[in-house]
Formats: structure tokens, C-alpha cells, sequence
């Protein structure tokens, strides 16, 4: 691939990744931002599970840019506070040592399975529509994320 089609393809998935941490912050709010705030309150007014939270989280995707790119949007939508999002953002930083051990476990398709996923609960013409579509843009974070990575390890052995 040479260099200009790298960057494009880079410039294109930051792009989508900027859209969709919009996307996804948007359909937070509309989802009922209020329920997700009291459980995400609860759940960070202790540190240690704020903490705990964003280590497991990140553990599991993988991925402490995509976890801290998330809390951003939380914290952008008010759903969370930004004091309270200190600690998940620390939790994050120590997930990233846990990510090793999930590697064996292939979750490199996560995006991609999230995308589909919300796209088909977004179908349901219920309230759990906003659910699929909340899925879908943490898909497609996840999903520019992994392209943006993918593009540029060819670069990384020049």
C-alpha cells in the first residue's frame, strides 16, 4: 500500500472514528442519559469500583484508547461526571496489562460483531432501538480504532 493510500485510509478511519464517538454520545443522551447516570454515579461514587470498572472493561475490549475515548463522550453527554470518570480512566491504564491474557481469546472481531448486532436490535421498532444504536456506534469506535491500528503496523517494521 503505498503512502498516499495509507493516508487516506488513516485520515478516513479517524474520521469515522470522530463521527462515531459523536454518534455514540448523542444516542447516550437520548437513551435516557438519567438512568445510565445514576448507575454509572452508584457505581463510580466508591473509587475502588470506578476503578475496578475501568479495568474490566478495557480488559475486555481490549483496548484503553477505546475506554478512555468512551469515557470522554460520557463526560461530554453529562452522563457521568468528570470527577468521577478519574477513576475508570486509571482503571483503564491497568486493564491495558490484562489485555495480553484476553489475546488468546480473539476478541480482534469485537467491532465488527457490535456493528451487526446493533444494527439488527436497531431494526426492533421498540424502545430497544436506542439500545441497538448505542451498540452499533461502540461498534463502530471499536471498528475505526482497529482499522486505524491495522493501517498503520506496516509502518511500524520501516
Amino acid at each position: 500500500m503505498g503512502i498516499f493510500n495509507t493516508l487516506i485510509t488513516v485520515v478516513a478511519a479517524i474520521t469515522l472514528f470522530l463521527f462515531s464517538l459523536r454518534g455514540f454520545s448523542k444516542e447516550l443522551q437520548e437513551l435516557g442519559a438519567d438512568n445510565l447516570n445514576i448507575w454509572l454515579a452508584k457505581i463510580t461514587k466508591n473509587r475502588l469500583s470506578g476503578f475496578l470498572l475501568g479495568a474490566v472493561i478495557t480488559a475486555i475490549i481490549q483496548s484503553s484508547s477505546a475506554v478512555s475515548s468512551i469515557i470522554v463522550a460520557l463526560v461530554d453527554s453529562s452522563v457521568i461526571s468528570f470527577y468521577n470518570s478519574l477513576s475508570i480512566l486509571i482503571g483503564a491504564n491497568l486493564g491495558t496489562t490484562f489485555t495480553a491474557w484476553l489475546i488468546a481469546f480473539k476478541l480482534d472481531n469485537l467491532g465488527s460483531i457490535l456493528l451487526i448486532l446493533g444494527s439488527v436490535i436497531s431494526i426492533i421498532p421498540l424502545k430497544v432501538r436506542l439500545v441497538g444504536k448505542s451498540i452499533f456506534y461502540l461498534g463502530l469506535i471499536l471498528f475505526s480504532l482497529q482499522q486505524i491500528s491495522t493501517t498503520l503496523k506496516p509502518l511500524s517494521n520501516k
